[in-house]
């Protein structure tokens, strides 16, 4: 499936993108739930091929898209963040502030499983919860990066109902996918690639987390990154976009 919209700067994904294989975290009582995927850390650059296949959502809403922040919503991030405080955005349908997280440098992945206390790998969120037949109307997540270095968004090459439908071919259409379908899928042998998405200090993405196995990256960076997140129905074309 495509990440991108079909009109997608080719030139621009090339030079920030990255793709590699992914992988079953095996040992147990590690830094990595048992079971979690991760890239293979196979970086390469990608083929023209594969950059143009990547560009094939037809509806934007549903697709990533790089964004340059404006100077207010940069304002309003880095207030929140200093102030531990809400943070309202104008113009955000079903807007819902997560928060901000600092990252540290050369960190693979970046989210914690709050249960285990072990890290989580390439994941679905499941904040709207919605089943199968609904899930491309869940909320995108806005990520805006504080700095002051650079970070990765990882994104994989199924969406989470191509991977259900492979999964439960004959009892997908009311199942609520989850990350440990995601994990189930390439336990079985699936092949799932990811591709690394730089986001520079005073860029963003909007991405569907809900519908994309994802998570967050600072590998291969040499300065830490601070993020603020919003969950929101934003139309494509709400921010200027890179991609």
């Amino acid at each position: 499936m495509g990440l991108f919209t079909v009109d997608a700067d080719l030139d621009e994904i090339y030079k920030r993108c990255e793709i590699s294989d992914t992988e079953i975290v095996q040992q147990p009582g590690g830094e990595y739930d048992t079971g979690a995927v991760i890239p293979r850390r196979n970086w390469m650059t990608l083929s023209q091929l594969q950059t143009e296949v990547l560009c094939g959502v037809q509806h934007p809403e549903r697709a990533v898209e790089i964004i340059h922040v404006p100077l207010e919503v940069m304002n309003i991030a880095a207030g929140a963040h200093r102030y531990h405080g809400n943070a309202a955005l104008p113009d955000a349908p079903a807007q819902e502030y997560l928060g901000t997280v600092t990252n540290q440098a050369d960190m693979l992945t970046t989210t914690l499983n709050d249960t285990s206390g072990s890290m989580l790998g390439l994941h679905l969120d499941n904040w709207d919860r919605l089943p199968y037949g609904e899930r491309y109307r869940s909320r995108r997540r806005l990520c805006v990066n504080l700095g002051p270095g650079s970070r990765w968004l990882l994104v994989c090459d199924h969406d989470s109902q191509a991977i259900v439908r492979n999964l439960y071919p004959d009892a997908y259409l009311d199942r609520v996918p989850h990350t440990d379908d995601v994990r189930a899928f390439v336990a079985a042998g699936k092949p799932l690639t990811c591709v690394r998405i730089r986001i520079d200090a005073g860029e963003g993405y909007l991405a569907p987390t809900d519908v994309l196995p994802h998570d967050g990256s600072m590998e291969d960076l040499e300065e830490p990154s601070t993020a603020a997140f919003w969950l929101g129905h934003w139309a494509s074309g709400a921010f200027p976009v890179l991609i």
